[in-house]
């Protein structure tokens, strides 16, 4: 499983990589929006696991843009910010799921549930 990590906090972005080390074969990381487009379209991840507010491109954005060009694209918004605003731009977008950063560990139930559903298909 390819796995593209979109944080502007290179702590972050080790958190969550360390959490997910066992679900991927691949991961690649950005820094913001912008960077993340480009990274989409070279290494078609199975799943992005984007942070809303960033530098030069929001998450949100880069989101929509993806999911625009890529409609199957598996997007997991990955922030520090749990109000119900932010949960409705990410479904607008079509996020696959939202997670707080205080909730990292929710990461590989997706993870783990979208690879067994992948295997059990085979």
């Amino acid at each position: 499983m390819k796995v593209l990590i979109v944080d502007d906090n290179a702590q972050i972005r080790l958190m969550i990589r360390n959490i997910i080390l066992r679900e991927s074969t691949e991961i690649f990381e950005c820094e913001d929006g912008e960077e993340a487009l480009a990274a989409f379209v070279i290494h078609q991840p199975d799943w992005i696991l984007m942070d809303v507010q960033m530098k030069r491109m929001d998450g949100i954005s880069a989101s929509k843009q993806i999911r625009t060009a890529h409609p199957d694209a598996k997007i997991i918004i990955v922030t520090n910010y749990g109000d119900e605003q932010t949960k409705r731009a990410a479904s607008r977008v079509g996020a696959h799921s939202f997670i707080t950063k205080e909730n990292l560990y929710e990461i590989n139930n997706i993870l783990y549930n979208d690879l067994s559903k992948s295997q059990s298909a085979e």
